[in-house]
């Protein structure tokens, strides 16, 4: 499975962004990702040629048969998160384990219907994207973010990094297709 089309194609999506941060004419072959762990995400393979400057961040995500890959200079951006989620009703437990009672009152304020799931939809896409952007996701971060305000709609949303007070905001959230919500972080160098 690991080397299965669908990881195969992410893999390159990856490399092609972050081939396009380089302004290299490399193939992907030529720039192997690596993950860490098993909590963390991938990153380009520590053999990466000094010459060609500093490795960027890179980050994937996939749903069905649509993927999402982004890349940034780590010169720039603290770290790069993307996620994809389809569209779909939460249950109560994942509400109650993955949301913050600011969150769940967000989404238990809305009809049961579209308008809810696409609440919950948005607030989850938006932490995954910045857990991603530190170089993991929410499994081990539940409670650590925290999203901020409304998440309805095709606007931009804040994430409060609980553990350093922080706001944190997701640049791109919106449907790149029918019943498909995508975030995207470029997570700013703290000042």
């Amino acid at each position: 499975e690991e080397d299965g089309p669908e990881v195969k194609a992410l893999c390159a999506a990856a490399k092609d962004a972050a081939r396009t941060v380089l302004g290299l004419a490399i193939a992907p072959a030529d720039m192997p990702l690596v993950v860490p762990s098993q909590d963390a995400g991938p990153v380009i393979d520590p053999t990466f040629p000094p010459e060609w400057g500093p490795a960027p961040h890179v980050s994937i995500a996939h749903t069905g048969i649509r993927a999402l890959a982004m890349a940034a200079d780590p010169a720039r951006y603290a770290g790069v998160g993307v996620d994809l989620e389809q569209i779909a009703p939460r249950t109560q437990a994942f509400l109650a384990t993955a949301f913050s009672p600011q969150e769940r009152a967000l989404v238990q304020a809305l009809p049961e219907g579209q308008a809810r799931d696409t609440c919950a939809t948005r607030i989850w896409c938006a932490k995954e994207a910045v857990g991603k952007s530190f170089g993991g996701g929410l499994a081990h971060a539940l409670d650590r973010f925290e999203v901020q305000g409304d998440a309805l709609g095709d606007t931009a949303v804040i994430v409060r990094d609980l553990s350093q007070n922080k706001d944190i905001p997701v640049t791109a959230m919106g449907e790149l297709a029918p019943g498909l919500v995508a975030a995207i972080v470029l997570r700013s160098h703290d000042p």
